[in-house]
């Protein structure tokens, strides 16, 4: 999860939130939250007391009242207050309205990971209070957020947590020196509300044209939903099953002691994860949208995972039977720079590039180095953020073999040794993935529960850097 510092209160009180597009709810730990934050003893804890801006965010306790239930067994309950939120040195939002949490139910937090700040529409949020996204509109010089999100500082070769030095979260515009060509805008809003026509803006979602593996149409769902907040790429238990297949994988569930038992990847049930062959060819995955196709390979694809037995290639990539559509997560944003219009309702993607030199004449206004007329605009501030796996990420110790033994364990083989140790790297994996499976289960039922018309969805036949402008 990609994580960064916000200041809450005056003076400001600084937390470390996941920047989630998957979600609009803002909050952070109270200094009154319960006996379940007692295992949270490095938390920051928001106190309404030591800041001279908080007020009441409502006079009704109904509505004061937070509540947030996750698909996986988690919840978080508390209160709502008004405070200022600073994003940067710069940029203050003066009555934001959030929640100070004090409940956690089964909450798994991220190693630095404090709260959460949604980036979706206000329609998915828990509340009736403006979000973040709200308050951001006339704030800035282009109604734009865009994330780099730079494969390097994601999953560390040596496993352990990384602290990010060139991902960025940018408010304001986006920086073409993190990509390359100009950006492709997809429309969101495809869907609208049958008894009241109104177009849906919840999520980052937008139409796909079909998805591909190996050039071969699948039988998929034509939605995608862009979530930040997603490791994985979650999408249909029967087409994820197909690319885990075609690519010969080895298929696994996961017991709740970290065991890994194996299963057929066609399993009706679907799998939690799966291993290939490192060297072996992988057919490439294809998303496809108002004809632009957009390529995710082997690299792209594969968290390769060092062994004393050899490397384990672990998909990225989770299946579900309770979601009509495609969530992409990390694994497509480290591939695609991506640009999120809340005024225009439409996400842009570009192929993303550590340092480009490479400028798009359609897209300088909005870049960074843009000189023109700014109006009542926020200057540019930076602030670093961290990037973190689902837990603190720890070497598994797999006693030696020799070199015979080696090339001759299976896929299998390493993966039931990794995930057999005690808060091994196996165990991570699944952890992420369950997390992102369930989270975005839930937020994909309640699109189907919002009596949407989905008849567009038919199957086919086949240190980071936030910066604010």
């Amino acid at each position: 999860l990609w994580t960064g510092e916000v200041g809450l209160g005056t003076p400001p009180q600084t937390f470390v939130v996941d920047f989630d597009t998957g979600s609009a709810d803002l909050w952070v730990p109270s200094v009154q939250c319960d006996e379940t934050c007692a295992e949270k003893r490095n938390w920051n804890y928001f106190d309404a007391s030591k800041s001279s801006t908080a007020t009441e965010a409502s006079t009704s306790d109904i509505q004061n009242a937070f509540h947030a239930d996750y698909a996986d067994g988690e919840s978080v309950l508390g209160v709502h207050v008004k405070d200022v939120l600073r994003l940067g040195d710069s940029l203050t939002i003066d009555n934001q309205i959030f929640a100070q949490i004090t409940t956690l139910s089964s909450y798994e937090a991220c190693a630095d990971e404090e709260g959460v700040l949604g980036l979706g529409f206000s329609f998915i949020s828990s509340h009736k209070f403006d979000t973040v996204l709200n308050n951001l509109q006339g704030r800035l010089r282009h109604p734009i957020f865009s994330m780099y999100l730079n494969p390097e500082d994601d999953y560390p070769k040596d496993n352990t947590k990384a602290i990010s030095r060139s991902s960025e979260l940018i408010f304001g515009g986006v920086n073409q020196r993190h990509y390359t060509d100009c950006l492709t805008w997809h429309d969101l809003g495809q869907f609208e509300e049958v008894f009241t026509g109104q177009t849906f803006q919840g999520y980052w979602d937008f139409k796909l044209d079909k998805v591909q593996v190996g050039g071969a149409e699948m039988p998929a769902s034509q939605l995608a939903v862009v979530d930040s907040g997603s490791t994985y790429i979650v999408g249909p238990t029967e087409a994820i099953g197909q690319i885990a297949q075609i690519n010969g994988a080895e298929c696994f569930i996961m017991e709740d002691g970290g065991e890994a038992i194996e299963v057929k990847c066609d399993a009706a049930s679907g799998f939690d994860a799966a291993a290939v062959d490192c060297d072996a060819p992988f057919f490439e995955l294809e998303f496809v949208a108002d004809g632009q196709t957009y390529t995710l390979s082997k690299n792209d694809l594969l968290l390769d995972i060092e062994t004393s037995l050899g490397d384990v290639c672990v998909l990225r990539l989770m299946g579900s039977n309770d979601i009509p559509g495609w969530v992409l997560g990390d694994a497509f944003m480290n591939k695609y720079y991506t640009a999120f219009d809340f005024e225009n309702k439409r996400v842009g993607f570009a192929l993303a590039a550590k340092d480009s030199s490479t400028l798009c004449q359609d897209d300088l206004v909005m870049d960074l180095s843009y000189t023109g007329e700014l109006d009542n605009t926020v200057p540019s501030v930076d602030v670093d953020l961290h990037q973190n796996d689902d837990d603190e990420v720890v070497s598994p110790n797999v006693p030696s073999q020799s070199q015979h033994n080696q090339s001759s364990k299976s896929a299998a083989q390493k993966f039931a040794m990794v995930t057999g140790v005690v808060f091994g790297f196996g165990f991570i994996v699944y952890a992420m993935a369950r997390r992102s499976r369930a989270r975005k289960i839930a937020r994909f039922e309640e699109i189907a529960m919002s009596n949407l018309d989905l008849s567009g969805l038919e199957e086919t036949d086949g240190g980071v850097t936030l910066t604010v402008t």
